[in-house]
């Protein structure tokens, strides 16, 4: 089996990241994120003791002249009250108005906080092997893809040699 060399690096990196879930939720003055972040919580009928840090991370961008706010990183106490967050937020279609009363009727989303190299990684996987794979996903933070339904074979993806050997791999069959 051939072996990228930045996989043990990067697999290694970040093991907080298990713990870690990122919310897009709009932004208010004077918010108090962790109480916003409890609310939220119990409308997914979610256990709060398990949330440990609640922090907005990055910067206030312009996307079309409208005002991209900052995602929330909601750092929890265990993997399983991690994977609640997630199992939880597509059972239920939460908006900015369930939490803030503004009429604001904007989907808020839950995903997994993913490294920047993974986020990539992801992007890269999307970009490159979309033509040949129908299916490409994240799941437990590992980049995963198959080819249609039928097709019983998953591969995870660690890095960018992964994305080049299943181009490879998948332009050989084409010229089979």
């Amino acid at each position: 089996m051939v072996q990228c060399k930045k996989c043990k690096l990067f697999l290694s990196v970040n093991k907080d990241e298990v713990l870690r879930c990122k919310v897009g939720l709009e932004k208010q003055e004077k918010e108090d994120l962790k109480e916003v972040i409890i609310t939220l919580a119990n409308k997914l009928s979610l256990d709060t003791n398990e949330i440990e840090e609640v922090k907005r991370v990055g910067q206030e961008k312009l996307v079309d002249n409208k005002r991209k706010t900052q995602p929330v990183i909601i750092k929890l106490r265990t993997k399983s009250a991690r994977e609640q967050w997630l199992k939880l937020r597509k059972q239920h279609n939460i908006t900015n108005d369930d939490i803030y009363g503004n009429k604001n009727k904007h989907k808020i989303y839950i995903n997994e906080d993913l490294s920047k190299y993974f986020r990539q990684l992801f992007w890269l996987a999307k970009k490159e092997l979309k033509e040949s794979y129908k299916y490409i996903w994240i799941q437990n933070s590992k980049i995963l893809i198959k080819a249609n339904e039928s097709e019983k074979k998953i591969h995870n993806i660690k890095c960018e040699d992964d994305v080049r050997r299943l181009l490879e791999r998948r332009s050989e069959k084409q010229v089979s």
